[in-house]
C-alpha cells in the first residue's frame, strides 16, 4: 500500500511532524519506521529527514490481509462512495455493522471483507470508521488500509469531523427536545 503526498509549503519540515499535520498518529508512525518505507523525491529516507517544498513524500506499507476470524459474505451492500482509500455505505435498518454473537456472518463488515477480497483488493482488511446501530439507517465510511484510518481517526477523536444524524418521525412530539 502506497501514498504520496506533495508538501507545498515555504519552509522545510521533519517528516514526522509533515505526517502529524496531515493526521497520522503517533502509533502508525512508530509502525511506518518498523515496517514501512518512506521516500522523499522517490528515495528512501530517515524519519528524521525534512521534507523541502515541492517534494513528494511517499509512504508504503506492506498490504494487510484479510482477518480470518471475519467470515466473508457475497450479500450486497449499497456503495455510496468508493476510491483507493475509502469506501462509503448505506447501512439499512436492521442490517448490523459489526459480527457478534448474535449475528456472527452477516454484518457490513462481512460483506465489505468479502467483496474486498472478491476484487483481489491489496488491502483485505477494512476499518470501520462509523458505526450505526441495528435500528439506525445511514452512511457508514470504511477506511480500505490503515493509513487512511489513522488519518481520520485523530479527526473523530478530536472532533474536527463534522456528523449529522437526522431523524424522521411522525405525530406531535411533547417536547421540541429530547
Amino acid at each position: 500500500m502506497e501514498n504520496t503526498w506533495i508538501y507545498t509549503c515555504a519552509e522545510p519540515i521533519k517528516i514526522k511532524q509533515y505526517l502529524s499535520q496531515l493526521g497520522m498518529g503517533h502509533r502508525m508512525f512508530n509502525d511506518l519506521k518498523h515496517t514501512g518505507t518512506i521516500l522523499v523525491d522517490h528515495r528512501p529516507v530517515r524519519p528524521t529527514t525534512k521534507v523541502l517544498p515541492n517534494q513528494p513524500l511517499t509512504i508504503k506499507f506492506p498490504a494487510e490481509s484479510r482477518d480470518e476470524t471475519v467470515a466473508l459474505s457475497d450479500l450486497p451492500f449499497e456503495t455510496v462512495y468508493e476510491d483507493d482509500n475509502w469506501l462509503v455505505v448505506n447501512k439499512a435498518v436492521g442490517e448490523v455493522s459489526v459480527p457478534g454473537p448474535t449475528q456472527p456472518n452477516d454484518t457490513i463488515l462481512n460483506r465489505v471483507t468479502g467483496y474486498l477480497v472478491s476484487q483481489q483488493a491489496p488491502n483485505q482488511r477494512p476499518h470501520l470508521v462509523t458505526r450505526l446501530d441495528r435500528g439506525t439507517a445511514g452512511l457508514m465510511l470504511v477506511a480500505k488500509h490503515n493509513v487512511a484510518t489513522s488519518m481520520i481517526s485523530q479527526q473523530v477523536q478530536q472532533h474536527t469531523m463534522e456528523k449529522y444524524y437526522y431523524a424522521v418521525v411522525t405525530g406531535t412530539m411533547p417536547e421540541q427536545h429530547g
